[in-house]
């Protein structure tokens, strides 16, 4: 047989092998729903007492982490849904980016207003949570777009370049650039 028609058949076979063992999982059932939640939550509370300490403030920062998980498996998805929110809401590593651009603009804000470090520290966990739990409480709301717009020809060049771009901003963020200086 002709090496080149073996590797053409080989990659026209590769889609029916990917279906013989591609597997539909079932969804999370409510417990295992509930359990992970808890374990997430213990976790945050776990490696952040050494930093700030059993206190109140860690306390509502663990209310504020675990908002949005209680509310995805409760009430999120019989909220109305709206898809023009999902087009301008961040997602994937653009909503880090935004997330990490946030937080140290807002504790730049917060340390001007702070003259205890520990103080400042503790209500930081507080203060620089709210923005993540806003995106999650507008994420509720979202609904998929009938027609998404990186399908059209400008879209998807607009796409790839804002891709650059926050892979570029990323990068920044890693490499701790300040952010609240430009501001």
């Amino acid at each position: 047989m002709n090496p080149i028609r073996l590797k053409v058949h080989i990659t026209e076979l590769d889609p029916a092998r990917l279906r013989k063992v591609t597997v539909e999982l079932e969804d999370p059932s409510r417990l295992q729903k509930i359990s992970s939640s808890a374990i997430k939550v213990s976790f945050f509370l776990l490696l952040a007492t050494p930093y700030v300490g059993v206190n109140p403030q860690l306390i509502l920062a663990g209310i504020i982490f675990i908002i949005p998980l209680v509310a995805s498996f409760t009430f999120a998805d019989s909220l109305p849904k709206f898809p023009a929110i999902d087009r301008v809401l961040p997602k994937g590593t653009l909503k880090l980016v935004v997330l990490t651009i946030l937080g140290v603009v807002v504790a730049s804000y917060m340390q001007e207003r702070f003259a205890d470090p520990t103080a400042f520290l503790r209500w930081c966990f507080v203060i620089v949570a709210i923005p993540g739990l806003l995106i999650s409480i507008l994420e509720w709301f979202t609904d998929t777009p009938e027609a998404d717009w990186k399908v059209t020809r400008v879209g998807r060049w607009a796409y790839k370049v804002m891709g650059i771009l926050v892979f570029l901003m990323a990068i920044q963020v890693v490499r701790g650039f300040d952010f609240a200086s430009l501001l």
